[in-house]
């Protein structure tokens, strides 16, 4: 995953996908969205923007329209990297923004996509002023670059440098922003760490990614297992089946979860007793 990382970071700079832009307190930043179910190419390209000082605009898959554009606004997203279902919908955003006026969506201008697309929807995304990149030739692009330079090395962060922004659902009003630094998360981590004791977690481990990547509790444990080389796998995209699919095949000695999906853990476990 780092290889392929690295290969991301240098694909976004050489295709200027990432360009600084001021943010708050006057400090420069590079910003890339992702928005999708959390999935291998979501960890890739996060941890592409350490290696590049970028930080991540975490979009919830779920997010809606208005809550989408004020995001995209707020933080000036020139790129988003996104999942192939997703993309239609971001493309009618900015194509009806434009026509209404509406210049919330006016800087988005790249879309990074995980999966393959039909012709209608890049056909639509060139009218709408977006242009199309598969993931995998961004990687590609990087991989090149970074071969041909043999200078090219990744940006070094610090503790107060931010990785992501996390921000709210929206559904009790505008999305709220919250800006996770490299020393929060690392603080975070070796807090899971003494709070366990004896049992270290390790490389022995194995963690389940299905919480939204997007929400700050996730980001933590994802930080958690690069930290300690923990392994990561991502469930099918549906926690209806987590218990009776996912969990069994990957297998988990490490699962973190909510109140509200232990409930219905629960409430399967007891059913199937019953």
């Amino acid at each position: 995953m780092s290889v392929l990382a690295r290969a991301f970071a240098a694909g976004c700079q050489e295709l200027n996908l990432i360009p600084e832009v001021e943010g708050p307190d006057g400090k420069n930043f590079r910003f890339l969205g992702i928005q999708a179910k959390n999935r291998k190419e979501w960890g890739i390209a996060h941890i592409g923007n350490f290696h590049s000082g970028t930080t991540t605009i975490a979009l919830y898959d779920t997010l809606g329209e208005e809550a989408s554009k004020y995001v995209i606004d707020q933080t000036e997203l020139i790129t988003v990297a996104l999942s192939g279902d997703l993309a239609a919908k971001m493309v009618k955003l900015k194509r009806e923004a434009t026509a209404a006026n509406d210049t919330r969506m006016a800087r988005l201008v790249n879309l990074i996509i995980f999966d393959e697309v039909d012709a209608t929807i890049k056909e639509e995304a060139s009218a709408a002023g977006i242009n199309i990149f598969h993931f995998d030739d961004v990687t590609k692009k990087g991989t090149e670059h970074i071969a041909a330079n043999e200078r090219w090395a990744p940006t070094e962060p610090t503790r107060d440098d931010c990785p992501m922004f996390s921000y709210t659902s929206g559904t009790t009003g505008d999305p709220k922003g919250v800006m996770l630094t490299h020393g929060a998360l690392c603080g975070t981590s070796a807090s899971v760490q003494l709070w366990l004791g004896a049992t270290i977690l390790g490389e022995s481990d194995t963690y389940i990614s299905y919480l939204p990547a997007a929400h700050s509790f996730e980001a933590a444990l994802f930080a958690m297992t690069i930290i300690y080389g923990v392994k990561c796998g991502y469930f099918g995209g549906d926690v209806l089946k987590l218990v009776g699919r996912d969990l069994p095949l990957l297998k988990p000695t490490f699962f973190p979860s909510v109140p509200r999906l232990y409930n219905k853990i629960f409430g399967k476990l007891k059913a199937g007793v019953a």
